[in-house]
């Protein structure tokens, strides 16, 4: 992901998010190509993952730094929302959708149509004005990593959001394990659970595309934070499954808002030529925070219960937005 930083940063934005949709798909059609020919070893079929799972890798950071230098930074908030809202949109309604599909007209269709919508993505950026931002300033991921280490405000975004993705990963990642110990492990219950979060998260990503760009982003963040915490703790304490999905859609709702508003602050405060490469570190520092997160926390969940974990968790996280809303104090 680092390495996919640099690369936004050192050539066409707009060609990396083309090339890695036409690559996905061209991934797809020798997938399907192999099931029809009969060919059944999983070497290959891991391999075709494999490289989807790089172009993932590639087209974010590009998306990303595309976005505050196509729509201005006095905009890039409410882009983020509106953002925020698609994707949580398709995370939703995709797996429902592929799962009637898979039944319905079997994997080689699936298959097909993710070649389609994969082809027709990069079709639509064709005609798109992403400009570039004409500096090469750095040397690569080390220059990412000076530039984000030399700049005070960035330093301090950056460490106050590896904490926080660290503090709130059993609210992240534990939440089926919360269901199925402490309410029910019925299928149905799990889906209830999976819903909230989803609409929650469109609820909050509308929200944040509605509201004005105005400054104090960080402090805001922090309070979302806050609210994520005490969501948490109640998770670890109230027995009611119908107060249970209320706050995981409360969760769901400020978690777009958190995730926004320190996304925006780090697109707002990073040169045009970094842009890549700085907020591929913010995407690594989620996708690290998160799997130490859980390796000290699934364990405990087993050790003590899962409920006092969400409870200590949301105290940390409240006390985090607290603490990080001080340390920015001065800060938008």
């Amino acid at each position: 992901m680092l390495f996919s930083g640099s690369l936004a940063d050192r050539n066409s934005r707009k060609r990396l998010i083309i090339a890695s949709d036409y690559i996905s798909a061209l991934m797809a059609l020798i997938l399907l190509l192999s099931i029809r020919a009969g060919y059944d070893g999983t070497g290959l079929f891991l391999l075709l993952l494999s490289v989807r799972s790089a172009c993932s890798g590639l087209q974010g950071p590009a998306a990303e730094s595309a976005l505050p230098l196509m729509v201005g930074k006095e905009r890039v908030e409410r882009a983020n929302g509106i953002r925020s809202v698609f994707t949580s949109t398709v995370s939703f309604l995709s797996p429902a959708a592929a799962g009637v599909m898979l039944t319905a007209a079997g994997l080689e269709s699936l298959l097909l149509l993710d070649i389609v919508t994969a082809a027709a993505a990069a079709a639509a950026v064709l005609p798109m004005d992403i400009p570039e931002s004409g500096m090469r300033e750095g040397t690569g991921i080390t220059g990412g990593l000076r530039y984000a280490a030399g700049n005070d405000a960035l330093r301090r975004i950056l460490i106050f959001h590896g904490i926080s993705i660290f503090i709130i990963s059993p609210g992240a990642m534990l939440t089926p394990l919360l269901v199925s110990r402490s309410f029910a492990s019925a299928p149905s219950a799990l889906a209830l659970s999976e819903a909230s979060y989803s609409l929650g998260m469109i609820a909050g990503g509308a929200f944040v595309s509605l509201l004005p760009s105005e400054g104090k982003r960080l402090r805001r963040a922090g309070a979302a934070l806050a609210v994520y915490g005490l969501m948490l703790i109640g998770m670890g304490f109230l027995g009611s499954f119908l107060l249970y999905l209320l706050m995981n859609f409360i969760i769901g709702s400020v978690s777009p808002l958190y995730t926004s508003l320190v996304f925006s602050e780090v697109q707002i405060l990073t040169d045009d030529g970094m842009m890549g490469r700085v907020t591929s570190l913010l995407s690594a520092l989620t996708s690290a925070a998160l799997p130490l997160g859980l390796a000290l926390s699934g364990p405990l969940s087993d050790a003590v219960a899962v409920r006092p974990v969400f409870a200590a968790s949301g105290v940390m996280a409240v006390l985090c937005g607290t603490l990080g809303r001080v340390m920015i104090t001065g800060r938008k």
